[in-house]
């Protein structure tokens, strides 16, 4: 999947809202990126390549989530207009019994953003390879709940 750029903040090239039992698998060639989204290219924009929310039982794996921000080290802007940064996979909104593994993820500002809701669970980053982002796991915990089981 390739657009100029895929949205960010509650959108992006996968969505999941309120869903249960999902598998999203990219077998042996499934990409997710970004054409034109950068330094030099025709938009700077916050961009997901999966955005996740209030969700069990989702798996995400085998995908290649690339090139979602192409910057350059000497550029002060990326590819965010708003405070929300480019990102791989988001999730938020509740989670429980999620997996992100096997997964491909580079040129992002952050590979894996995780925004706690109390009382989620069961959350695994597992055998993902993730490099030139700015972060490669953010978790923002924005609430008095608990969160367990994140590996």
């Amino acid at each position: 999947m390739t657009a100029p750029y895929w949205a960010g903040n509650g959108t992006g090239a996968i969505v999941v809202n309120g869903k249960s039992w999902i598998v999203i698998d990219g077998g042996t060639n499934g990409v997710i990126q970004n054409s034109q989204d950068g330094t030099g290219l025709n938009y700077h924009q916050t961009s997901f390549g999966v955005y996740l929310h209030s969700i069990s039982n989702v798996t995400v794996q085998n995908l290649s989530i690339i090139n979602i921000c192409q910057v350059t080290s000497s550029d002060t802007t990326g590819c965010e207009p708003t405070n929300i940064s480019s990102t791989g996979v988001w999730v938020d909104g509740g989670a429980s019994t999620v997996t992100i593994t096997r997964n491909l993820i580079h040129d992002v500002a952050i590979g894996f953003f995780y925004g706690s809701s109390g009382g989620d669970n069961g959350l695994t980053f597992s055998y993902n390879t993730v490099y030139r982002v700015a972060n490669s796991i953010q978790e923002y915990s924005g609430n008095n709940g608990t969160t367990s089981g994140f590996h």
